[in-house]
């Protein structure tokens, strides 16, 4: 077949209502619509099972997986308890997609076929099916007479295989509430919940809202909660973390793993409620979000009256609206977050914007940077944090739909992520190219934690000592900062521990191993307990070296 371009004729916009579909294909992700090429529709389940696999129903019958309905209650576990409760959780949406690529995976007990992406709950945590070895061990229920589950049991894997088929299949997946999972041939699996590429940017929330829904509290209960907590301010105790961070004021936040302002809030006000309530008790209050939500006159008010002090950080990763259509679909536009910052900043909210995650040779386009920069100064921010892309965010079905977008997920990751001190590295320059544009910088990079504005990753100290509002000392980005402020004077761990405790926080056990590298920072020698010593040498750059030692 030969191919042909053709100039456009015409553009027009069709502003009546109008039913709309489209198509998930696998391989290409394209296809032919009125003789012109398109790209299919990219928001497929990637996790998904065969016809006729078995689902444990709550009622305690086995339904095959083709039958499943939207309603059906099916047998979950709550993995988040370390003591595996059995609950039933309820069938939200259904979805099913074609593909030819399956596993076979096999117990002494079980036969489980499914999509290579798709995630088996094992003693590892949660492992993909084509990441799965021998050695794993996956959960299953013994169930009694009265169908009921009496124990749960450990089965090794006996095989793992690629199924044969002879061409696409259509495989299912559904969507279940409280718990993501649920058991498909007696072996527990997670169910398709938000997008792994979306979820990797924070934004599956607003791909999806309606699906996922809101999480929360009923007000009253939250509010007894909090209640019984405030006894605790402002006193020295010694106790759980919970109480500690009470008493030491340390600013309450909302939207560190799920976005708290989606549509469905601005007509249920509970996160409105909860800040209402900070801000009658005057507790410290710190925001992440990229909702333009938080710029609505109640929300800037219950920030704004909050004599204990608040704070919003607003994600906002690029100013050219193209990539950040294919990177955060639904969100915001930048334009709209910026209203929303500028109406907080004029109300005298400190709003710290927030790149993370910085992708070398995705959003570092000069153009556009110096858009941002523009956009955000007018907005009246002065602070800006930075991260890079988490780990995490390996999977591959990030990189394959970072691909399908027409980025280079493979060379920005393993710059960036892979190679983790060179994407410290490369993000120590372009801070330092913020910096000269006149913002305060900060990092939760650890590499960087000495060049940071503020002793507290976050830009916020200045906002809540003062009111006193207080934070926990006893995190690697301090330990280097501390490091640093004694300049080539040997540092103790000893030493540092009694910084951390003239302050009131208090110090992890795992900390000692966690801060091993940064800007600086050299080992100097061992205490009596065998910990190392370190020393802060302005000069010394050990990713430097390195980079100097790669390329030679």
């Amino acid at each position: 077949m030969q191919t042909r371009f053709k100039k456009i004729k015409s553009l027009r916009k069709i502003s009546k209502p109008t039913a709309v579909f489209d198509l998930t294909v696998d391989r290409n992700s394209n296809f032919f619509a009125s003789s012109q090429l398109v790209h299919n529709c990219s928001y497929a389940c990637k996790y998904c099972l065969p016809p006729k696999t078995k689902i444990q129903m709550w009622n305690g019958i086995k339904k095959n997986i083709e039958k499943i309905k939207e309603g059906d209650e099916v047998v979950s576990l709550n993995t988040y308890n370390s003591l595996l409760i059995e609950e039933k959780s309820i069938v939200q949406k259904i979805m099913s997609r074609a593909t030819e690529d399956l596993i076979v995976i096999k117990t002494k007990n079980n036969i489980l076929k499914l999509t290579p992406e798709h995630t088996i709950f094992t003693t590892r945590g949660w492992i993909e099916a084509n990441k799965l070895n021998m050695h794993d061990m996956m959960i299953s229920p013994y169930y009694s007479k009265s169908n009921s589950v009496s124990k749960w049991e450990w089965s090794r894997i006996e095989s793992i295989s690629r199924a044969k088929t002879s061409g696409k299949k259509i495989v299912y997946n559904f969507e279940c509430q409280p718990n993501n999972n649920y058991f498909a041939e007696g072996i527990l699996v997670h169910n398709c919940f938000a997008d792994s590429f979306r979820s990797s940017l924070y934004t599956s929330f607003f791909d999806n809202p309606k699906e996922i829904g809101i999480r929360h509290c009923r007000p009253e209960y939250f509010r007894a909660e909090m209640d019984k907590l405030m006894p605790y301010r402002g006193k020295k105790i010694d106790g759980p973390e919970l109480n500690k961070a009470i008493s030491l004021q340390i600013p309450i936040r909302l939207g560190i793993r799920f976005e708290d302002f989606l549509p469905i809030e601005a007509q249920k006000g509970i996160s409105l409620n909860f800040m209402q309530y900070l801000s009658d008790i005057a507790y410290p209050i710190m925001v992440n979000t990229k909702s333009a939500l938080i710029g609505r006159e109640d929300y800037v008010r219950a920030l704004a009256d909050n004599k204990g002090g608040a704070a919003v950080h607003m994600t906002a990763i690029s100013s050219d609206g193209i990539l950040n259509k294919k990177l955060e679909p639904g969100a915001p536009s930048f334009e709209k977050r910026m209203l929303a910052v500028k109406a907080l900043t004029d109300a005298g909210v400190r709003v710290v914007a927030r790149i993370e995650p910085f992708m070398v040779f995705v959003n570092d386009d000069p153009y556009y940077v110096q858009k941002w920069i523009q956009g955000v100064r007018e907005a009246g921010i002065k602070h800006i944090t930075f991260d890079t892309y988490s780990y995490s965010a390996s999977a591959p079905g990030v990189e394959r739909q970072m691909e399908m977008e027409g980025i280079d997920f493979r060379r920005m990751f393993l710059l960036m992520s892979d190679s983790q001190w060179l994407g410290s590295l490369i993000l120590g320059e372009f801070m330092k190219m913020m910096k000269s544009e006149g913002f305060s910088t900060s990092t939760f990079d650890f590499g960087n934690s000495p060049i940071n504005n503020d002793e507290i990753c976050c830009s916020v100290s200045d906002v809540y000592l003062p009111l006193g509002g207080g934070f926990s000392y006893g995190n690697n980005m301090i330990a280097a900062r501390f490091v640093r402020d004694n300049g080539p004077h040997p540092v103790t761990w000893g030493k540092y521990n009694a910084f951390v405790e003239e302050r009131g926080g208090w110090l992890s056990e795992t900390l000692m191993q966690e801060v091993n590298w940064a800007q600086g920072i050299e080992p100097y020698g061992r205490d009596r307990e065998g910990n190392i010593v370190w020393r802060y040498i302005e000069s010394s750059d050990f990713r430097l070296e390195m980079l100097e030692n790669l390329v030679r």
